[in-house]
């Protein structure tokens, strides 16, 4: 109680050493790791803390799943803080961990930009993830533990994938770069691949072959991460995907942008750029794909 009533920056400086604290007095976890999620959340600003994060889902797990809601105690703010976390730290797990692109961080980049979007992810991984001795990947399965299951494909235990849940769209990208990502419209219907209870069907996400058109499930669009003259792959996946205010912020925040919108006053939507603005092809690719066009003094783009 006294460390909540600390300012922003001591109450920051005082986490590690409060975690500590309950680790050694395990009775009183819950009840001050409620007082403490509900003092962060109100931090300016409340940046991740890897720390905070990693004690709160041991202690009370997944925040997002509905099987653990009774045991986050805390207010629906401090909730959602903590699950945003844990989807960022689980999205650059798979890209950074199961990806074959060493050097090349664009789709970690992409998706990113829709992760204040994510309402669920699931990993159906292969064989190797549950064989080869490596802690990272040990790790990894801990932390997304509850949302990982077995591929079925004995011959192909390097192929992993990752399904992300939108509210319209709910997105496959496998840990290959050269295979194609499909993303199943939720106005169509539930994905082939999800059983009633929100679990994933391993048998029907084949690792060789998508299972496509099963009955009545719904087909799936399928995009190549294969730029042309024209645009880049991530300008693609954007028109699919649309833009919302949380890619919006999160593009700005990345690239040091600014967003400006004026169409309430007649005007027009803009993305501005800034003296710090560093923006490659793939990055201005996503605002075409958004409907955004460069302005001619080249100081922006702009949309409506």
């Amino acid at each position: 109680k006294e460390a909540i009533a600390l300012d922003d920056a001591a109450f920051g400086a005082s986490i590690d050493s409060l975690l500590l604290l309950l680790i050694s007095h395990p009775m009183h976890a819950d009840a001050a790791l409620t007082l403490l999620l509900d003092r962060y959340v109100r931090c300016e600003p409340a940046d991740i803390n890897p720390e905070l994060r990693d004690f709160s889902v041991r202690l009370w797990g997944n925040p997002w799943l509905a099987a653990n809601a009774h045991q986050w105690q805390c207010s629906r703010e401090a909730r959602e803080m903590v699950g945003h976390w844990l989807k960022r730290h689980l999205l650059q797990g798979y890209f950074s961990i199961f990806s074959d692109e060493a050097e090349n961080s664009r789709r970690l980049n992409f998706w990113e930009l829709y992760c204040g979007d994510l309402q669920g992810m699931y990993f159906a991984l292969g064989k190797c993830a549950f064989t080869y001795d490596n802690l990272d990947i040990y790790k990894f399965r801990q932390d997304a533990r509850d949302l990982v299951v077995r591929l079925t494909e004995e011959e192909n235990g390097d192929i992993h994938a990752f399904i992300m849940q939108f509210s319209r769209q709910h997105v496959v990208e496998f840990n290959h770069h050269t295979d194609w990502a499909y993303f199943y419209d939720t106005r169509d219907g539930i994905p082939p691949f999800y059983l009633s209870k929100g679990w994933v069907d391993a048998g029907a996400l084949s690792a060789s072959r998508m299972t496509q058109g099963a009955h009545t499930a719904p087909l799936s669009t399928s995009l190549r991460h294969r730029d042309t003259s024209q645009l880049a792959w991530e300008g693609k996946f954007a028109r699919l995907m649309g833009s919302s205010e949380n890619s919006i912020r999160e593009f700005c925040r990345k690239y040091h942008c600014r967003h400006e919108d004026l169409r309430a006053q007649g005007g027009r939507e803009w993305i501005r750029l800034t003296d710090l603005t560093q923006c490659g092809v793939e990055g201005w690719s996503v605002l075409r794909g958004w409907g955004f066009n460069p302005s001619p003094d080249k100081r922006g783009y702009y949309r409506g």
